[in-house]
């Protein structure tokens, strides 16, 4: 095993509950299954050994390759990448799945004055702790607070089938990605046909706190010229 390439858990704590270390220990196998899987097909493109340092708390995860094609890198750069974003209050490529499983992995746990002092999530021995304002960022980008028909604008980028149909447009506005989900499998030919182009997208907008959009469940969307003006529907996608 190559000991400078891994993603490292440590729980500082000397007791806790057993049912919360499985907890975590669920979720951080649970995050280590989602990053190590094809981003646009879902398919495991990646496999894990694990070890466990003697006399401690500290689980580590070394990728190796799942088959002939080596994933290893670009899974490991785009996990650090995330979760550099993730931790610097930035837009982060992690996908809700991932998120969720940090926010499980994060939380704290006190006891008559005892339990965890903190949790380290390291990447290639890059360490970063899980505090209160990670979480907090988490919440941000997946808690949803207002939901309002609109459209968003922007170049459709990626194309998935993971966690069902969705793909990402770039917001022209924000410069942001957004996820947009649709359930009409009949869509994804005019999905495909667009891929790299620009479109406007409409739906039922779902906004966090911050007014930021986290997704869009999509109702139609449509291919747009290069020099398409907006149309009375997009004017009131943006002020909804």
């Amino acid at each position: 095993m190559n000991e400078e390439r891994n993603i490292e858990l440590k729980i500082g704590a000397e007791k806790i509950p057993a049912q919360l270390f499985k907890e975590k220990m669920n979720a951080f196998f649970d995050l280590l299954e989602e990053i190590g899987r094809d981003t646009d097909e879902g398919k495991k493109v990646v496999n894990w050994d694990i070890s466990v340092e003697k006399g401690s708390q500290i689980i580590k995860a070394y990728p190796k390759p799942f088959n002939k094609k080596n994933y290893v890198d670009s899974v490991l750069n785009s996990f650090e990448n995330g979760f550099d974003a993730l931790t610097s209050g930035k837009q982060t490529s992690l996908s809700e799945k991932a998120l969720d499983d940090i926010m499980k992995i994060s939380k704290p746990y006190k006891n008559n004055g005892s339990g965890i002092d903190k949790i380290i999530l390291s990447i290639n021995n890059k360490s970063q702790i899980l505090t209160e304002n990670v979480r907090n960022n988490i919440k941000d980008i997946i808690g949803v607070v207002s939901e309002a028909y609109g459209s968003v604008e922007g170049k459709l980028e990626v194309i998935s089938k993971r966690h069902g149909l969705s793909f990402i447009v770039t917001d022209l506005l924000t410069d942001k990605a957004v996820k947009c989900v649709f359930q009409d499998e009949k869509l994804l030919p005019r999905v495909f046909e667009s891929f790299d182009k620009r479109v406007s997208i409409y739906g039922l907008i779902k906004y966090n706190k911050h007014g930021d959009i986290v997704s869009i469940l999509v109702n139609d969307f449509r291919l747009l010229q290069k020099d398409h003006l907006p149309t009375s529907r997009d004017v009131l996608g943006i002020f909804n």
